[in-house]
């Protein structure tokens, strides 16, 4: 399980959604008719799935059960959670590190129907336990009150697409631990923040792609064929006479260009390795990956070019190569100090 994943274990204990490839849905502006929306959450179906990045992890509906839904992830965690994904998980578990129930009780007030100033509070009680060897250590068990608001109403962009979103905040001891920013169109969150409580900063993850399955297994993004074109015969206008031409511009004399040195960018580019930023479900969410990290980084990417490449079913998005390894692992570690996850690669 990931560093990420982890910090989210703890904290709401299976808010890990971050998962799988897109189908037909490229951006998150699609199907009108989606039976989502502010009033209240939708319900998941089996094949729906969810891909964040920082670091990529997908997560996958494999089985539904009235109000529990099943989740894995293609790193095969696994997970149960209700249709509701602004509450925690009440169930997870790792094959190779442990897992983890819980229990959710006195809850008071309500976030649907999604409105700025709602607020609701709840009980959380875990037990959870790790694994060595194939075997379970003794449980440790912790009860934590848990309150969350919506805070306001803001349109985000991340690689998925431009949704407009409710922001909720969520926190045990401070109210930003958890940030959610909740997209109704799509029934699910497409932004997190995730406050480290023991101070190691703030991991953001952005919704890369998406499958949202409507109910009876409609795909959202699979929008109907458009009408037959209707071809239409017009006499085109009679054209108005030319213009005579205008007299000849005089030219101004070229101003005396300085001889100044360009700016040095950030980084320089060369022989070295590059630095990997992430990995994205198709060439187009990586080239807008890049032009998000970019835009939010500029400072420190200057005027690099991105390198787009296959990695498996994947597609890798990497700086161009660098001057030298010292200063490519200066770049990764300026921007792990962001919240952003990066390795320092020769291919």
């Amino acid at each position: 399980m990931t560093r990420v994943s982890g910090v989210l274990g703890a904290l709401f204990g299976g808010l890990l959604l971050s998962a799988c490839s897109s189908a037909g849905a490229p951006d998150g502006n699609t199907d009108e008719a989606a039976p989502f929306g502010p009033d209240a959450p939708g319900r998941y179906s089996v094949g729906g799935s969810f891909t964040f990045d920082n670091p990529t992890l997908t997560w996958t509906v494999v089985a539904v059960e009235n109000d529990k839904v099943y989740w894995r992830s293609d790193r095969g965690d696994e997970q149960v959670t209700g249709h509701d994904p602004l509450l925690p998980a009440v169930e997870w578990k790792n094959p190779n590190q442990g897992g983890g129930r819980r229990t959710i009780s006195d809850m008071k007030g309500a976030l649907f129907p999604l409105k700025v100033g709602n607020r609701m509070t709840f009980t959380s009680a875990v037990e959870s336990w790790t694994t060595t060897d194939g075997k379970a250590n003794p449980a440790q068990t912790w009860r934590t009150n848990w309150s969350c608001n919506v805070a306001s109403r803001e349109k985000v962009d991340v690689p998925a697409g431009s949704f407009d979103t409710f922001k909720v905040n969520c926190g045990r001891y401070k109210p930003t631990e958890l940030v959610f920013y909740y997209a109704p169109r799509i029934g699910h969150y497409v932004v997190t923040r995730i406050d480290d409580a023991s101070g190691q900063g703030t991991v953001t993850r952005n919704l890369v792609s998406f499958r949202r399955m409507a109910l009876g297994g409609q795909k959202l993004g699979e929008m109907p064929p458009p009408p037959p074109a209707v071809e239409e015969t017009r006499v085109a206008p009679q054209a108005p006479p030319a213009p005579p031409p205008p007299p000849p511009a005089v030219k101004p004399p070229a101003p005396k260009v300085l001889d100044t040195p360009a700016p040095k960018p950030p980084v320089s580019t060369g022989s070295g390795p590059r630095v990997v930023l992430g990995l994205f479900s198709s060439q187009e969410n990586a080239t807008r990956g890049w032009g998000i990290y970019r835009k939010d980084n500029g400072d420190l990417l200057g005027s690099l070019q991105p390198q787009i490449v296959p990695a498996g079913r994947y597609y890798r998005v990497a700086t161009e190569r660098l001057e030298s390894r010292a200063e490519a692992a200066e770049l990764c570690r300026k921007l792990k100090a962001r919240g952003m996850e990066c390795f320092v690669s020769n291919k």
